[in-house]
């Protein structure tokens, strides 16, 4: 699939952010036919689903419904947290293609239980966290580089030693609280970092969410998010 570099497009300055958003992450997602071929030739995919009890089966329409808004959002506002931490254009490249496709491992998911309306069962949980793994095989094998495909294994993971995966975990829950959904309402800023600062989130994270789309700026006197170290 090459570099991650042919999937990198010039969006045009007058789109707004969510539309710029949304056509980085499209830039980014492989084809069902690319997808196919990875799995096919990746054994550790085959066996991860055979001990979830799945079948080897690819469900693209998964990220097609979600590619226009969770995708896009997490998108947004990981490279906004990126911006504001000081990474290089490399870095923010870097960790926008991880933040795009940091749900790809859900293309093996079976659709019944990804889009089912109510709560999970544990069982069904259980499937549904196989995503991250199979998301990191997916990525490995497509030629993203350790980084990307680290950022989907440890998107869900508190204690993960790759920072470029911290900042998409932030910016995945807060987009996932974000949003309305058919199972419930979208959550207010406020409502949404309340629960964000009971994450084991960095502050450095959750100061730039508050600096950004706070109602109010945060500042070194105002916010208890300001602190702003580097990332390195």
């Amino acid at each position: 699939m090459g570099s991650i570099t042919k999937y990198f497009g010039n969006v045009s300055k007058q789109v707004n952010e969510y539309d710029a958003a949304v056509n980085h992450a499209l830039k980014y997602l492989p084809t069902k036919d690319e997808l196919d071929l990875i799995v096919k030739s990746n054994p550790r995919i085959s066996a991860i689903l055979a001990e979830a009890n799945l079948p080897v089966k690819m469900n693209y329409e998964n990220l097609k419904t979600i590619k226009h808004s969770h995708i896009a959002t997490t998108v947004q506002y990981a490279r906004t947290i990126g911006k504001e931490l000081g990474l290089s254009d490399a870095e923010l490249q870097t960790m926008e293609v991880g933040a795009a496709l940091h749900d790809i491992g859900k293309t093996l998911i079976p659709a019944e239980i990804l889009n089912k309306k109510g709560k999970l069962t544990d069982a069904e949980r259980k499937i549904v966290n196989n995503h991250s793994v199979l998301g990191y095989e997916i990525l490995k094998s497509a030629g993203f580089g350790q980084n990307v495909a680290e950022i989907a294994r440890d998107h869900h993971n508190p204690v993960s030693k790759n920072p470029y995966a911290q900042i998409v975990r932030t910016a995945d829950v807060y987009s996932a609280m974000r949003e309305e959904r058919s199972y419930k309402p979208g959550k207010t800023h406020e409502e949404a970092m309340s629960v964000l600062n009971n994450l084991n989130i960095a502050s450095k994270n959750l100061y730039a969410l508050e600096k950004n789309y706070g109602n109010k700026q945060a500042n070194s006197s105002s916010s208890s998010y300001a602190t702003q170290p580097a990332i390195c």
